[in-house]
């Protein structure tokens, strides 16, 4: 019995959301190394903190890489809510603090990442165009 496949652009983007969700977590990995902190305590929270989202989203990746509608919503309402977040909290976002090269770097990476994949899932395809 053979099993329908996904759609080419849900593959291409979970593709692109798993290379995002790798970049992203090693430039937080060495942003947090470069900017010391003062306890253990801290570094193991925040180590298992992105564990768990990483492991989380690639949960979420991989469920649109199956072909799963609920999770390109998802992805959709977590995309608005991160874009509300940051704009309601501009001066911590936009704040001298957080405007390190390694930082500004990230978040375009992940913000420009998220449109290309959403706007991959929720393109029609050419057949149903007409």
């Amino acid at each position: 019995m053979e099993t329908a496949q996904p759609p080419t652009n849900d593959i291409l983007a979970s593709n692109l959301l798993f290379g995002s969700l790798a970049l992203t977590v090693t430039l937080a990995l060495i942003r947090h190394l470069l900017m010391p902190t003062s306890n253990q305590a801290s570094n193991a929270l925040f180590a298992g903190g992105l564990a768990v989202v990483a492991l989380l989203y690639s949960g979420l990746f991989y469920a649109i890489r199956r072909g799963h509608y609920w999770a390109k919503v998802m992805l959709l309402m977590l995309f608005v809510l991160a874009l509300l977040g940051s704009l309601i909290s501009y001066r911590t976002t936009f704040s001298a603090k957080n405007m390190d090269l390694l930082n500004v770097v990230s978040t375009l990476i992940h913000y420009g990442t998220r449109v290309g994949a959403l706007f991959l899932l929720f393109k029609k395809p050419r057949a149903q165009l007409n």
